[in-house]
């Protein structure tokens, strides 16, 4: 029995769907632009049943807990989660500068009481260099 569920991006998101009983959440976010999202087309019933029948759950808790705005979103079930079972708290993004941007610029995310960085391990004089390349 897990006594927490580390969320490492969008990846891991939608197995809060699967918890059994309420566990503490911590998501880090490394690319929230993606979110998992499928937006090629307006998600409906008929890719709700679909989406339904490849994760194992019912197409009315699919459409209901991973649809936002027309698109599938797989970050969505753990930010739903974070929000109801801890207040929104749990949320952190791999720097404070990401942190800043994916709350703002991600719809998912706003609402939340914070969205936390954390400190990256990389010195900055690498990341620069990095960007640089």
């Amino acid at each position: 029995q897990p006594d927490a569920f580390h969320c490492p991006d969008f990846h891991a998101a939608m197995a809060v769907m699967y918890i059994e009983r309420p566990l503490p959440v911590i998501v880090v976010l490394h690319n929230a632009e993606y979110q998992g999202a499928i937006s090629t087309q307006h998600m409906g019933r008929r890719e709700a049943r679909h989406l339904g029948e490849v994760f194992n759950l019912p197409a009315a808790r699919i459409a209901r807990e991973t649809f936002l705005e027309g698109k599938f979103c797989m970050l969505k079930p753990v930010v739903d989660y974070v929000r109801r079972r801890q207040r929104g708290y749990g949320i952190c993004a791999v720097s404070r500068n990401y942190a800043l941007e994916a709350s703002q610029k991600h719809s998912v995310l706003w609402g939340l009481p914070e969205v936390r960085g954390i400190e990256n391990c990389m010195p900055e004089s690498e990341r620069m260099a990095q960007q640089l390349l």
